[in-house]
């Protein structure tokens, strides 16, 4: 028995690297399975969901006038679709009658090398200018002039001149971001109403019987049974 047992430490002892290297990828196999099947929590990109809103509402005003946007003599890109909304501009301390002012809301597909072809597979992207801001329309190229030296923000996967950002901000968060909230909010509770308003064929199947055990009793009681 003495003699077996030194048998194996010998060959345990000789192949010593063997079994510790099994057991380092045993160990790795093991940590590799317990982590990957552990649920992700996956982001979403709010931005990138209100770009792809905005620019589904704006298929409703394809472009018929304008070609490009450009800044300066930088192209932006063609204009896809385009529509003029008003916003009121609340009064100050100084002048404390509100305004209404035009703000032009675009999609614009970027082009390549400052020319009409545009670039394949970038995204469209969404901007919102102060029409007053435009330095040209003109009627001849059919562009839209931008001074060259017109700065720009980004909100919520909207681009925005930086003439009165909190006109811009106030309003991307009340037509965008308030109204995605509210379509979401309002499918969520329609789904919630027709999921409560179904039953299962069993659930059916015993309120149907209750009902006709009610009528039952209620012939009895008025001794009138008849078969139902």
């Amino acid at each position: 028995m003495a003699d077996f047992f030194s048998m194996i430490l010998d060959f345990f002892f000789q192949n010593i690297l063997y079994f510790a290297a099994a057991g380092v990828a045993i160990f790795l196999i093991f940590t590799y399975f317990k982590f990957s099947t552990r649920t992700k929590v996956s982001t979403v990109n709010r931005a990138e969901v209100e770009r792809v809103e905005f620019i589904k509402r704006m298929k409703e005003n394809p472009n018929t006038e304008y070609k490009m946007l450009m800044r300066g003599r930088d192209v932006f890109g063609k204009i896809k679709a385009m529509r003029i909304v008003s916003l009121e501009r609340p009064g100050t301390k100084a002048n404390p009658e509100a305004t209404t002012i035009k703000v032009i809301q675009m999609v614009i597909k970027p082009t390549m090398f400052r020319t009409i072809f545009e670039k394949p597979f970038s995204k469209e992207l969404c901007f919102q200018i102060m029409a007053d801001k435009v330095e040209r329309f003109d009627p001849q190229t059919k562009d839209i002039i931008l001074p060259a030296t017109m700065s720009f923000d980004y909100l919520f996967g909207i681009y925005y001149d930086g003439s009165d950002e909190r006109i811009h901000t106030d309003f991307i968060k009340q037509d965008n971001i308030f109204r995605s909230d509210l379509n979401q909010l309002a499918s969520v509770y329609f789904a919630k109403s027709q999921e409560q308003s179904t039953f299962d064929p069993e659930h059916a199947h015993e309120l149907a019987m209750k009902e006709k055990e009610v009528q039952i009793e209620l012939s009895k009681k008025k001794g009138q049974l008849t078969a139902i």
